[in-house]
């Protein structure tokens, strides 16, 4: 009996060390239609508990939203996420998750939530590395959706609404947009061995040339063990910025100084939380060769570009409206040396804008970004500057009320401006 009893015992502690091995380390993939496993989540932060058992929730729709600190457009659909939480509490769990590999600490994950409580108030997971196994999410920004304890689907923000989650909690069927579940490294080539999905099987080029890739991004250069260059990649960009990628002498230009001259501009139409002009306008491109110097391998691309689009790129100084920044009173100016240095102005989650400890020349450039037009530094100010500004900034009259009080003029005034300039051309026979 003794000896019975030992075995039993023995054949349950091998058990338990398989399931937990595979848990920890072998853990494989979920896809739509499979059961999620019991889970407990640890880490938890902005919650009434440290942790969270996913079964708990087996009777509501869980939507989990992977997110970090630097993903604007996961910022932005926040709100978005706490109105319907709110409204549908009884029967949706909305949970973002910062994984481990985010950049994000939870004490940096508590004070960034605090100080936009008022947008949104939302739990979060930090440090995760189970639901990351489970879901193997492609990016950041995607939502998985669990009912029953089962996966319903993966997608974008872009199905992330009231009327989708109501049909999902009353099981009516929902058309989601799936996003892909891509086994993508971006430090290999795509499409070799299966990296970034199946080959497409027509080429738009080869070096190759392909157009929008769902979850495929990252630009660079690799080496071999002598330093040459072997391989080029832009994945995940737009036209504009594959043409000044291809020419990096015009790099120096920020996009709001770069004119677009060509017949039909419909191909540079792009934005980057705009899934439709990116299915339409986003492309991925990639050369492999022999190894070459910078130069060699610069010429390779430039090539390439030149000899798949119309379009040619050189600078000229134009005469233009702009927006001009200076000092009123240099007295009214806000500084403070010892506080962080950071702004929220790419978030759009209807929160004031602040600046804080940062050098004009990178608030002028985000300005730049907003506007889509130029704006010129004529403050002669060399510090950092703490600014708090409206919502919207676009508001140019607001804008500009805010930044008198804070010692600051803005002004439309006509200015010499050094633009790049992309141009048609024909394309060689």
């Amino acid at each position: 009996m003794k000896k019975i009893t030992i075995l039993i015992v023995l054949a349950t502690l091998c058990l338990f060390f398989k399931v937990s091995g595979q848990s920890n380390n072998q853990i494989r993939p979920l896809k739509v239609g499979d059961t999620v496993p019991d889970v407990v989540l640890q880490n938890v932060l902005n919650y009434k508990s440290t942790s969270i058992r996913l079964a708990d929730f087996k009777d509501k729709l869980i939507i989990l939203d992977f997110w970090a600190t630097s993903c604007g457009p996961c910022i932005e659909h926040m709100p978005l996420m706490y109105s319907i939480q709110k409204k549908y509490k009884d029967q949706v769990f909305l949970l973002p998750v910062n994984t481990l590999h985010s950049g994000d600490d939870p004490t940096k994950i508590l004070k960034f939530m605090k100080e936009r409580k008022k947008a949104f108030d939302l739990p979060s997971v930090s440090k995760d590395t189970i639901l990351f196994k489970l879901f193997h999410p492609s990016s950041l920004g995607v939502y998985v959706w669990i009912q029953n304890n089962v996966v319903r689907a993966f997608t974008g923000s872009e199905d992330l609404n009231e009327e989708n989650i109501v049909k999902q909690i009353n099981i009516r069927k929902v058309e989601f947009h799936q996003r892909p579940r891509l086994n993508f490294t971006w430090n290999k080539p795509i499409f070799i061995n299966g990296n970034g999905g199946q080959e497409p099987s027509v080429y738009l080029y080869r070096s190759f040339l392909t157009p929008f890739i769902d979850g495929v991004f990252g630009a660079g250069f690799d080496h071999d063990n002598s330093g040459k260059i072997i391989r080029i990649y832009q994945y995940g960009v737009s036209l504009k910025m594959l043409i000044i990628a291809a020419n990096p002498e015009f790099g120096h230009f920020q996009p709001a100084r770069i004119k677009i001259k060509v017949r039909d501009p419909e191909p540079f139409d792009f934005d980057l939380n705009n899934d439709s002009l990116r299915r339409k306008n986003e492309f991925d491109y990639e050369a492999v060769f022999p190894p070459a110097n910078r130069s060699v391998a610069q010429a390779y691309f430039k090539q390439d570009i030149g000899r798949y689009f119309p379009y040619s790129i050189d600078s000229a100084s134009i005469k233009d409206s702009c927006w001009v920044l200076k000092v009123s009173r240099v007295k009214k100016l806000k500084v403070n040396r010892t506080a962080e240095r950071g702004t929220n102005y790419d978030e759009n989650i209807g929160l004031p804008i602040f600046f804080n400890n940062m050098p004009v020349s990178e608030i002028v450039r985000a300005f730049e970004n907003i506007y889509k037009s130029p704006f010129i530094d004529e403050t002669g100010y060399n510090g950092n500057l703490w600014l708090t500004l409206p919502p919207n900034l676009l508001n140019s009259n607001a804008l500009q009320i805010s930044l008198a009080k804070q010692g600051i003029i803005l002004t439309k005034e006509p200015r010499e401006i050094e633009y790049a300039v992309i141009s048609g051309r024909d394309l060689p026979n």
